[in-house]
């Protein structure tokens, strides 16, 4: 008796496993059952015309002592399709920086223990502190060892994070004087991000009147977003 078999296309889930239907070239009317232990594609991964083998082919019934099985294994091919890959999309807060660039977090519905990277670009709609603010998110690909087993199916366009306030540390930097006879002194003030505009005011003073090197005292006290960004003297 000659076993073949016909094994069924499937989408990606990560297995090797595969169906199949057993057909013999029996004697028409004779009882008999054809079983197998194992049908397998070559790879767990997709691709058309993939190997499928069939091991462990038996025969049982009424009529099974009457035949002699070529091979107890049996070859054909089938086909594994891309699996679709489902992501849900989250805005990751951040502290002002000036920019603005976003992360995003993912979940999906990817085959457990798959390795992929879900790469992408994102911006916040503008760059400034808010609450619930929109990032668009586009360019997407993926990358990784499963990669090419999966399709992304319609990726979230949007999602929302916050931007919040950054902690702005001002510093100093002292300009040198001839002598005048008073403690006022000039000083630089930086610790903004470059081309943010901001105004930074305070005093600045030497420790005393005479010639020497000083340290200064600056308060400075930071002021509302203006339309210049140079630092304040005293």
């Amino acid at each position: 008796m000659t076993v073949t078999a016909a094994a069924a296309n499937k989408t990606y889930d990560g297995t090797t496993a595969a169906a199949v239907t057993l057909g013999d070239n029996r004697v028409e009317g004779d009882t008999l059952t054809v079983g197998y232990t194992s049908a397998s594609f070559d790879t767990k991964n997709i691709g058309t015309g993939k190997t499928v083998t069939v091991s462990g082919i038996s025969i049982s019934g009424a009529d099974a002592g009457n035949y002699t099985l070529t091979s107890n294994t049996a070859l054909t091919t089938a086909n594994i399709t891309k699996r679709d890959l489902t992501l849900g999309a989250e805005g990751v807060d951040k502290p002002y920086d000036s920019t603005t660039a976003a992360t995003v977090s993912f979940t999906d519905d990817r085959i457990p223990g798959d390795t992929l990277t879900i790469n992408y670009t994102a911006a916040f709609v503008d760059k400034n502190v808010s609450t619930g603010k929109l990032i668009n998110i586009s360019g997407y690909s993926l990358s990784g060892a499963d990669s090419g087993n999966y399709n992304l199916l319609n990726p979230p366009a949007s999602t929302s994070a916050d931007i919040t306030k950054y902690n702005l540390t001002v510093t100093a930097t002292g300009i040198n004087k001839v002598y005048d006879g008073t403690t006022a002194a000039t000083v630089t003030l930086a610790g903004w991000f470059p081309g943010d505009a901001l105004n930074v005011t305070g005093t600045a003073t030497f420790a005393d009147a005479n010639v020497g090197v000083c340290l200064l005292y600056t308060s400075p006290s930071p002021r509302d977003r203006t339309r210049s960004r140079m630092p304040s003297s005293a």
